[in-house]
């Protein structure tokens, strides 16, 4: 399967093949972790999506949240519908994949690396998170801003806390008020504020954020609006690299 380089235009088959779950989590109450074995020969690009296939029939698409150099294959499903046949998976149980189709991130080799997204875009986002630290990038130097409605729909608590441990800056912004969640965050040592991811960028040094390799994801409508916050701010558009967008044919 094809791996599409940055900025190209790129064909791909549908092809679906079947593989099985290796293992299931809940990092919380409304997304579901799921870690798949990897098909032979499966390659797949930093941020692409797949089609993943229940035994009933039921398919979704999903970014793949695990880095590419890792023999597995992790996406998180949100929790939308307790009828859902995802919600009934268990180890071992055959899946079917297609895919994986976008763009994906290419490698960052700016001073500072800036991951924005909402919500279940934390997916894509993870994956260029551990992309970056196999590659050898210092924690110190990213910074993983997120918006949420509240603190409780953060998708994946523990891992946040522990990437602030190891020196990653965590900042969230969350639309429906901060209220009970502000001493929870200032001992994670994360930065909160009240509102959407535009608050969030308006708040760093313009100096920073020149500086940085921008690496954007969400939906069509939640991309333009972070993209319009970070042009407000100085940033160039060459910078910010978006995961909704790609110029990738489909083919059956």
């Amino acid at each position: 399967m094809a791996t599409p380089s940055e900025g190209q235009e790129v064909t791909v088959e549908a092809a679906i093949v079947e593989s099985r779950v290796l293992g299931i989590r809940r990092p919380s109450t409304q997304f579901l972790a799921v870690t798949i074995a990897r098909p032979p020969g499966f390659v797949f690009g930093t941020g692409q999506v797949i089609e993943l296939g229940t035994a009933t029939g039921e398919r979704g698409y999903f970014a793949i949240s695990s880095a590419p150099i890792v023999a597995s294959l992790d996406v998180l499903i949100k929790a939308s519908d307790p009828r859902s046949s995802f919600e009934d998976l268990e180890e071992m149980a055959v899946v079917t994949i297609a895919g994986p189709w976008g763009l994906g991130y290419g490698v960052a080799t700016e001073p500072y690396l800036w991951l924005l997204g909402i919500g279940s875009a934390y997916s894509a986002l993870r994956a260029a998170t551990l992309t970056a630290l196999s590659a050898g990038r210092r924690p110190e130097t990213i910074h993983f801003m997120l918006g949420v409605r509240f603190f409780a729909d953060i998708p994946d608590l523990a891992e946040l806390r522990e990437w602030a441990r190891a020196g990653i800056k965590v900042s969230l912004a969350l639309s429906g008020g901060v209220e009970g969640c502000l001493g929870a965050a200032a001992d994670a040592g994360w930065w909160a504020v009240s509102g959407r991811l535009a608050a969030l960028i308006a708040n760093v040094p313009s100096e920073v954020a020149q500086s940085a390799a921008i690496r954007i994801a969400g939906s069509e409508v939640a991309e333009d609006t972070i993209v319009a916050a970070l042009l407000a701010r100085g940033v160039s558009e060459g910078m910010i690299q978006r995961n909704y967008h790609a110029d990738v044919r489909v083919t059956a």
